[in-house]
Order: C-alpha cells, then sequence, then structure tokens
C-alpha cells in the first residue's frame, strides 16, 4: 500500500518546524556566531521526503574554517546539531540542513 502525504500537510509540518527553529549557530575559527534561518522548504518525492533549512553565513563571517553548525531555536538552545569541516575562503556560506522523513504503512 502506497503513502502519499499531500502538500498540505508538508506545508504544515514545514511551517512549525520553522516557527521553532529561528537560527543556526555556527562555528568558525573557534568561534561562535548566530545567524538566522534565510529559507524553510519542503522537497517531496518518490525517494525522498525532506523539510529543508537554509542559513547563510556571509563572506565577512565565513573566513576560516567551521567546524560546527547547529540549528537552535530563539533563545539559541540546540535542537538539531551537525559536525562539519568546511573551509571557506570568504566568498560566503549557505548551510543547508535537511530533515528526512521516512513513510510507511505497517499492515
Amino acid at each position: 500500500m502506497a503513502v502519499k502525504i499531500e502538500p498540505t500537510l508538508w506545508a504544515y509540518i514545514r511551517d512549525r518546524i520553522s516557527a521553532k527553529i529561528s537560527n543556526a549557530i555556527v562555528t568558525v575559527n573557534g568561534v561562535k556566531q548566530m545567524i538566522p534561518i534565510v529559507e524553510t522548504k519542503h522537497v517531496t518525492g518518490e525517494q525522498r521526503n525532506s523539510i529543508q533549512v537554509y542559513a547563510y553565513l556571509d563572506e565577512a563571517n565565513a573566513v576560516g574554517t567551521i567546524t560546527e553548525a547547529y540549528l537552535a531555536d530563539i533563545e539559541g538552545v540546540a535542537l538539531m546539531t551537525s559536525d562539519i569541516q568546511i573551509t571557506s575562503a570568504g566568498t560566503g556560506v549557505l548551510l543547508l540542513f535537511e530533515i528526512t522523513f521516512k513513510v510507511e504503512v505497517r499492515t
């Protein structure tokens, strides 16, 4: 039995996540920076169902090595963490956090 989540439910899930997640905290050269979320969207397909959350670290703040990035609420409390290793020459960095869902019916 195939399950399809309709776009209205994906929009609801995306909006609820967006209401809670307001910032990304990024560590560049050992210094934590709080940057705002710039966009959220939902992606659906046969192989992937996910909510994508984007944050942009501008070129002035992206110079160096990024060693940590996580999504946080308005108070800075971590909600989703990720260890990363990105070296940026200062051109700006678009960070994508993807929350993937598996949908199935069990009988």
